[in-house]
Formats: C-alpha cells, sequence, structure tokens
C-alpha cells in the first residue's frame, strides 16, 4: 500500500510538474503574441502617419511636379520658351546662353533632393519697358521650375532706339540627390 500510496504522489507530482511547464510555455507564446501585435500596432500607426502626410502634402508635391519644378532636365524647354517669347515680344538681337545646372550655393536639401540652380544670361534690345516686364512675367509663370531674375541692366542710348537689355536670372528645380 505504500508502494501505491507513493507511485499514486510521483504520478500527481509529475503531472503537475508537466501542467506547470505547460502552463510556462503557453505563457510565453502568450507573451510573444502580444509583442508581435505591438510591433504590427507600431507599424500600422506608423503607416497611418505616413498617409496623413501624404495626404496633407500630396496637392503641394502635385503642384511642384507640375511647375517642372520636381522632375526632368527643362533646359531644352527653357530653351524654346526664351526664344518664342524673345520672337512674340518683337526683343532684337535676342541673344541668351543656358548655362549647366549646379547645386546652389550654399547647397539646400529638402528630403532626398538637392536645389539645382541653372543661370541663364540674356541680352536683347526692346522697344520699351513694358515688353521687358511682359517677357519676365510669361517667363515667371511658365510652369518650368522657379524663376527668378537675379540683375537686369537697361542702357538707352538715345530717345528713339531701342533700350539694351541686359538681364541674368536662374531656374531652380529639385533633383533627387
Amino acid at each position: 500500500m505504500k508502494w501505491l500510496l507513493a507511485g499514486l504522489i510521483v504520478v500527481v507530482a509529475a503531472g503537475v510538474g508537466w501542467h506547470g511547464h505547460r502552463y510556462m510555455q503557453l505563457q510565453h507564446a502568450v507573451d510573444n503574441r502580444k509583442n508581435e501585435l505591438a510591433v504590427v500596432r507600431q507599424q500600422r500607426m506608423q503607416m497611418q502617419r505616413d498617409m496623413t502626410w501624404w495626404n496633407l502634402h500630396r496637392i503641394d508635391y502635385q503642384l511642384l511636379v507640375n511647375a517642372s519644378f520636381i522632375g526632368k532636365d527643362a533646359r531644352v524647354t527653357w530653351y524654346r520658351q526664351l526664344n518664342t517669347l524673345s520672337a512674340i515680344a518683337g526683343v532684337q538681337h535676342a541673344e541668351f546662353d543656358i548655362l549647366a545646372k549646379n547645386p546652389s550655393q550654399p547647397e539646400q536639401r529638402i528630403a532626398n533632393r538637392v536645389l539645382m540652380e541653372t543661370p541663364v544670361h540674356w541680352h536683347g534690345e526692346v522697344a520699351h519697358e513694358g515688353v521687358l516686364a511682359d517677357v519676365l512675367a510669361k517667363l515667371e509663370s511658365g510652369g518650368s521650375g522657379l524663376f527668378s531674375v537675379r540683375s537686369c541692366d537697361l542702357t538707352h542710348e538715345q530717345d528713339d532706339a531701342p533700350i539694351v537689355v541686359d538681364c541674368a536670372f536662374v531656374w531652380q528645380v529639385l533633383e533627387l540627390s
């Protein structure tokens, strides 16, 4: 009888031990699943924040793309614009040089993009200042990056002679770095 009671105690102890071990395994599995769930929730929250940011700035980004501020090299487009506008406005002896694109100085970084500048030197003769103002306004609204005039020298030698214009301006665009 002692043996039977001792055997029963051993079986009960083994059962309790096995259940305790199994409980610890299940608890460990539950903890792992909770940690995995926390990571998934954190990723989902980050994704929601990213989508919120994208929705807030999508329109601004599209405006920059439409204005050619972000995108491919537009120097050929600028050449055509200068050529066409000079001819339409009646600019005589129009000459211009579109220089190579370079990073702005000091270098400006916006996210993973670099602000690039393309200097342009433009020379010609206009009948009056209004012609020059019209050409510059059309270049500014041309939608090929941001356009800004750096300098414009006007020389008027005689009252009936055309005004000689010597301008320096720049087109700015964002490019991937």
